[in-house]
């Protein structure tokens, strides 16, 4: 399954290889850019990070338009200052996995 057929707006990077070689292709920016810019519109916005360069987004779109948010995260690895700023927090566990193969 593909997330376009169910309504969701998909949105690639490209990839930047830096001059040693390395890569980077995170979202960060875009992904609060677009957040901040729909949360007058938005009752509650979700977010599938550990990030906590996200908090004072949370943040800020509570405090300027009343959005509430709900973060989904690994426990292990989502900050603690997200979570504190998230209205919720939903734990990414086995119940949330997909199975694949027998596996």
């Amino acid at each position: 399954m593909t997330l376009r057929p169910i309504g969701f707006t998909v949105k690639l990077k490209p990839v930047l290889k830096r001059l040693d070689g390395s890569t980077k292709a995170d979202w960060d920016v875009g992904i609060a850019l677009d957040i901040f810019e729909a949360a007058s519109d938005c009752d509650t916005v979700v977010l599938a990070s550990g990030d906590g360069d996200f908090d004072i987004l949370l943040h800020r779109i509570k405090k300027r338009f009343n959005t509430d948010s709900i973060v989904y995260g690994v426990p292990k690895l989502t900050s603690d200052f997200l979570i504190k700023e998230a209205s919720e927090f939903v734990a990414i566990d086995e119940r949330l996995l997909l199975k694949m193969g027998g596996r």
